[in-house]
């Protein structure tokens, strides 16, 4: 089972708040998946002692309903989120407030204000709108390859807002070139979404995605933040049968779709050995991913056995093992890390997906040796 906090200050004549705990129960049942959700009011975060009310969760969502009574509890719990990778999505209140936390705590902007609670602050990088958006349906254009486009299955929507303020147009160049990327955008090109790079789910948005959400058609980001929250990864699992089935899949597959003599993948024993670690990723009690770091040097690693169950392709599963073993590296004070994948087109949105990641082609590695169906990359670690 899996549990959401919904951080927030809980009104039933609140649409938006009614809207948030449906949607969260569409999703749960169209993915079959056992998730709870609960609502925590943000003073209560802000006591001391607060925040160990956030150690049950999965995930948190930062419900609408600004100016919250306490801002320092919506911001605290944006900044757990964040530094500890836990999913996280916020609409229209919660988008605004993801915005004031990153500048603030990322951004060095720590007068960060916003106009609704501050209107006379010099740093208003949360102001009024020069037209309000109380009740409208809007277009608005996705960034191919994002998170927030993966999970709609597409680069175009028209989703509905109830909100007065937004990002200030004077600080959208900052925000534009931060790893908190702007990937939803309106006809006019202002901000309406907002990813955090490198994060798992970590997204936010003017518009209340909620309030389209039905028990027949749940709101496809939605889903993508319901199914991050249920979702785990965990050191090991080679001894797990489920997990067994889904490596040999990887293996058969990999040899399968590479020239003979050309597939490096690692077999059980292999996975096993002393200088490897090993992950695997479960939704509920289904296993949908699984990876491995080598190590080769003292400050050099290699990404191994990379393969997400065919079922859960495209929903940003690869990715989030793959920013797992990233961040892994760097715990293990590694320099550099580096993978071998293929060049045929099977490959193709691996090699996009690693990409994206920061990873770049270079020669050949370790003992590895040029070969034309092979695709070396690599990736500093800063």
């Amino acid at each position: 089972m899996s549990a959401i906090a919904i951080i927030g200050d809980y009104r039933a004549d609140n649409r938006s708040h009614i809207a948030t705990s449906d949607a969260v129960a569409h999703c749960s049942v169209a993915l079959g998946l056992d998730v709870e959700h609960c609502w925590i009011g943000t003073e209560e975060l802000a006591q001391p002692g607060g925040m160990k009310r956030l150690a049950e969760f999965n995930g948190f969502w930062i419900a609408p309903g600004s100016p919250y009574k306490s801002m320092t509890g919506a911001l605290l719990a944006i900044q757990r989120a964040r530094g500890q990778r836990l999913p996280l999505l916020g609409t229209c209140g919660g988008f605004q407030h993801i915005v004031l936390e990153y500048a603030r705590n990322v951004l060095g902007f720590t007068d960060a204000e916003h106009e609704e609670t501050s209107p006379q602050a010099s740093q208003l990088f949360i102001s009024r709108l020069a037209c309000s958006l109380v009740g409208r349906t809007m277009h608005i254009t996705l960034k191919p390859g994002s998170l927030v486009a993966r999970s709609y299955g597409r680069t175009e929507t028209d989703e509905s807002y109830h909100c007065n303020f937004g990002v200030n147009p004077n600080f959208e160049d900052v925000l534009g070139s931060s790893a908190l990327r702007v990937v939803g955008s309106d006809d006019e090109g202002v901000t309406r979404a907002v990813e955090l790079a490198g994060h798992p789910f970590f997204i936010g948005t003017l518009f209340i995605p909620q309030l389209s959400s039905t028990p027949n058609a749940p709101h496809p980001l939605i889903l993508g933040f319901v199914r991050a929250c249920s979702r785990r990864i965990v050191d090991g699992g080679l001894d797990d049968t489920r997990v067994q089935a889904l490596l040999a899949h990887h293996f058969n597959t990999a040899r399968a779709e590479t020239a003979p003599g050309s597939a490096h993948v690692l077999d059980l024993s292999g996975l096993k050995s002393p200088d490897v670690r090993f992950w695997s990723a479960w939704e509920g009690d289904r296993v949908i991913a699984v990876g491995a770091l080598k190590r080769l040097t003292a400050s050099h690693g290699e990404v191994k056995s990379m393969h997400t169950a065919q079922s859960h392709r495209g929903k940003g599963v690869g990715g989030a093992m793959l920013q797992h073993i990233i961040a892994s590296a760097r715990e293990m004070k590694l320099a550099r890390l580096s993978l071998e994948t293929g060049s045929w087109p099977y490959f193709n949105a691996a090699r996009e997906m690693y990409k994206r990641h920061g990873f770049i082609e270079c020669p050949p590695f370790d003992s590895y040796v040029l070969d034309p169906n092979s695709v070396f990359m690599t990736l500093e670690l800063r």
